[in-house]
């Protein structure tokens, strides 16, 4: 796995976040009969702190909801 940080996020009033969507996809026998449904609703997670790329503190550029 190759990662790089995002030194300029997109930002949602001062914060990262990243949006949840969920789709339901189904493949019938033959692959090119595909069927996509998405649920109309989501979400959006955003960091517990504004977005400074030189802040150290971890909340500052995590999203994730178990913290």
């Amino acid at each position: 796995v190759v990662q790089k940080y995002i030194e300029r996020p997109l930002l949602y009033r001062k914060r990262k976040f990243d949006l949840r969507m969920w789709a339901l996809v189904h493949v019938a026998d033959n692959p090119s009969n595909l069927d996509i449904y998405f649920f109309k609703e989501g979400y959006l997670r955003t960091s517990s702190n504004e977005y400074d790329l030189n802040d150290e503190n971890i909340m500052t550029h995590l999203t994730n909801n178990c913290l």
